[in-house]
């Protein structure tokens, strides 16, 4: 674990052109395996994608040859005339790029998302912010069922948080759009 520590400090350093003291970048980003560069090879998924479009190439590699039955995802909604956002569990490519894109707007994973993945019957991914994966992961150490969280749950993934706008904020900056 520790050369991977190093591998990855050398990682981040060289993308932030900064050296990086033995577990410093533990110390911010948590236990990890390691950080790299991507984007999916396919490049219409790439199109409207925040960040590469890897993770729903991941996610559509995954249906297709069904190692998962559902994904759970997020995705923008226009509600009432306001932009909002919203769970749901993606089951095929059309699904999962429905979901592509950043989304601004604030959610509520354990009160939103937590009871799709209750009902779901199947082998699930999860795709959160770090802290709704922190979340789902401390709740799957605690399960032991055979119908718990942890028993459906097959892939973890966490995107990048750069931040969420308040709610006011998304509705006033859509209204001048």
């Amino acid at each position: 674990m520790a050369s991977m520590t190093r591998l990855l400090a050398g990682t981040i350093g060289a993308l932030t052109r900064r050296a990086w003291p033995e577990g410093a970048a533990e110390k911010y980003i948590g236990a990890n395996l390691g950080a790299y560069l991507a984007h999916a090879l396919d490049g219409s998924l790439r199109t409207n994608a925040a960040s590469g479009g890897v993770v729903s190439a991941i996610l559509i590699d995954l249906l297709e040859k069904g190692k998962i039955d559902g994904a759970l995802v997020c995705r923008s909604v226009i509600r009432d005339g306001k932009v909002r956002a919203e769970f749901f569990i993606a089951r095929n490519k059309t699904e999962i790029l429905q979901s592509q894109g950043s989304k601004y707007v604030p959610v509520y994973f354990a009160r939103e998302a937590l009871p799709l993945i209750e009902k779901f019957q199947g082998d699930l991914a999860v795709v959160g912010l770090p802290c709704d994966i922190e979340f789902i992961r401390r709740r799957m150490e605690k399960e032991t069922s055979e119908d718990s969280t942890g028993a459906k749950v097959r892939l973890l993934i966490a995107i990048v948080c750069g931040h969420n706008s308040e709610t006011p904020l998304v509705d006033r900056v859509a209204r001048v759009l």
